[in-house]
């Protein structure tokens, strides 16, 4: 049994909390799972390391290509966002 952390809100610090507790608890050799809605770019040091911490640290991103804003959701993103 674990913890499950949800960090949401306007402006930043959301992903810099939720790694900072990642890499503590990855070192204390505890497993870790990141999930990202709204991101697709896999270009970014988060998503680049999880070869290098597995198998403790993984991440998983749900989104389409792009940046569209929290006003221009549409039925694409609610489906991305329940993809198994």
């Amino acid at each position: 049994m674990g913890y499950i952390y949800l960090y949401t809100g306007t402006g930043g610090g959301k992903t810099t909390n939720a790694l900072g507790l990642a890499l503590r608890s990855v070192g204390h050799k505890r497993k870790v799972v990141i999930i990202q809605f709204l991101k697709w770019w896999k270009n970014t040091g988060e998503y680049k390391i999880r070869k290098l911490l597995a198998p403790y640290y993984e991440i998983y991103q749900f989104g389409r290509k792009g940046w569209h804003g929290l006003s221009n959701l549409g039925e694409e993103d609610k489906k991305l966002a329940k993809k198994p």
